[in-house]
C-alpha cells in the first residue's frame, strides 16, 4: 500500500554518534564486582533490589563478598562508597550494610 501526502521527519532521540556503543566502565565493574557505582542504571537497580531482599538487618561485607565471589576488601570499599552517597547505611558495631530507607 502506498502512502500519499507530505511527510514530516522529526528527531526524537540522540543521533547515532551521540550514543555510546558500549556500557560505561562503572556499569561493567558493577556486574563484575557485585557492587555497582552509584548511578541509576539497570545494574544498580538490580543490586538495590537484591540487597533489599537481605532484609532490614542488612548484610556484612564478608557475606556479600562470598555471595558475589569477590575479595572482602574490594566489596567493603565499594559498599562504603554507597554509604557515603546515602544509598546504604552502615552499622559499625555489627558491620552490617543495609539499603537506606530514609528519604
Amino acid at each position: 500500500k502506498r502512502l500519499k501526502g507530505k511527510r514530516c521527519l522529526r528527531r526524537t532521540g540522540p543521533l547515532p554518534d551521540e550514543l555510546l556503543p558500549l556500557p560505561e566502565v562503572e556499569e561493567v565493574e558493577g556486574f563484575f564486582y557485585g557492587v555497582p557505582a552509584p548511578r541509576w542504571t539497570e545494574c544498580f537497580k538490580e543490586f538495590i533490589s537484591d540487597f533489599s531482599k537481605m532484609g532490614p538487618q542488612g548484610v556484612t561485607a564478608e557475606e556479600w563478598a562470598a555471595r558475589v565471589g569477590q575479595p572482602v576488601s574490594l566489596v567493603r570499599h565499594r559498599l562504603d562508597v554507597l554509604v557515603q552517597g546515602g544509598t546504604l547505611v552502615h552499622d559499625p558495631q555489627s558491620g552490617r550494610y543495609a539499603v537506606n530507607s530514609a528519604p
